[in-house]
């Protein structure tokens, strides 16, 4: 999965002297975050699918710092969860009683897959925000905001 995420956020991060760093495998290609497939999801089970839903799980993170760590965002782990209402990016948050949370960073809006033999790709993917990805960045945009295009693929 390849995505610059907010190009204004990573302006405003570099230009307040912040860093952006990566976590757990993901790497930074010019202003994009290449997250790899999920090493521990078994290959029968990396994209998890019945008739109306599919959960794509890639891993690793981007971690924003400025202001001398006041303000931190780290975005990791991300899946792509497709359901009959949507198709949603989920994020890791964290954990409640030793049990990995996630909460919903964006909505995507998927089109014109590119089918090969194997896989199915979805380039320039349209993205927004989420009121949880909202409350990541402080509120500082806001849910619907257009955040920039994602392109990821899955087994078939």
């Amino acid at each position: 999965m390849s995505w610059s995420i907010k190009k204004s956020f990573w302006d405003y991060v570099r230009d307040a002297d912040g860093e952006v760093s990566t976590i757990g495998g993901a790497r930074i290609r010019g202003a994009e975050v290449e997250f790899p497939a999920n090493p521990e999801t078994d290959d029968d089970d990396s994209s998890l699918r019945d008739d109306t839903s599919h959960v794509v799980r890639y891993c690793g993170g981007v971690k924003f710092t400025a202001h001398y760590g006041m303000l931190t965002v780290i975005i990791q782990d991300p899946w792509v969860e497709t359901t009959a209402n949507g198709t949603l990016l989920t994020i890791h948050d964290g954990e409640s009683e030793g049990t990995p949370t996630r909460i919903v960073f964006a909505t995507l809006y998927p089109q014109d897959p590119i089918e090969s033999d194997n896989f199915i790709a979805f380039r320039e993917v349209p993205t927004s925000l989420s009121p949880q990805g909202s409350a990541l960045f402080s509120f500082n945009y806001q849910a619907g905001s257009e955040l920039e295009p994602i392109s990821y693929a899955m087994k078939k």
